[in-house]
């Protein structure tokens, strides 16, 4: 099923995991003294890509979104957690699609976002950057032990991050989605 979902939109997937890629290392390279810690930012602009892409095809955006985590994990991930990429591409790629369902179960966005308002895209950006910090989060917290005030620390910070990237993407689609979505539905 997961083959087919890909052979179907490989195009999609690979323009979603190569905007991934380049707007990662953006933010890697030109905003790391925003930087909380190696995999967590004061402004982290991939999760407004994330967010815009789930946003826009919610389930058929899940395998570009997880390639391209995995890729940028291997690549840019502290050694300390290279061994759990998997998981945090997982986490990575479901809380966005987790956060649209949530919203569009109370407030319609519409099939390709054609009801999709700034009020919309900022409950999706809080609930989205809830999901993502608290469950990266609590799995490092469980399985590395670290401190509740450190937990509490890092989920608030990546909370902070993911929540501006996905303000900042969400807002611009939210205002121009007629002009993205068909830009985007000719790849």
């Amino acid at each position: 099923m997961m083959v087919n979902l890909f052979l179907k939109n490989y195009r999609l997937s690979l323009f979603i995991i190569l905007s991934w890629l380049a707007l990662y290392s953006f933010n890697f390279f030109f905003l790391a003294p925003l930087a909380y810690k190696t995999h967590i930012s004061f402004i982290f602009l991939p999760a407004g890509l994330r967010i815009a892409f789930a946003t826009i095809f919610r389930i058929e955006a899940a395998i570009g979104l997880f390639l391209g985590s995995i890729l940028t994990g291997f690549i840019f991930l502290e050694n300390d957690y290279r061994n759990d990429v998997f998981i945090f591409s997982f986490l990575s790629t479901f809380s966005p699609i987790a956060a649209v369902y949530s919203v569009n179960f109370f407030k319609n966005i519409g099939s390709k976002c054609e009801y999709l308002t700034l009020k919309t895209a900022i409950a999706i950006s809080i609930i989205y950057s809830s999901y993502c910090a608290f469950f990266h989060n609590f799995y490092i917290y469980k399985k590395y032990n670290i401190s509740e005030i450190e937990f509490i620390q890092d989920t608030i910070a990546m909370f902070i991050g993911d929540l501006t990237g996905g303000f900042i993407f969400l807002i611009i689609l939210a205002s121009q989605k007629e002009k993205i979505i068909n830009y985007i539905m000719k790849i």
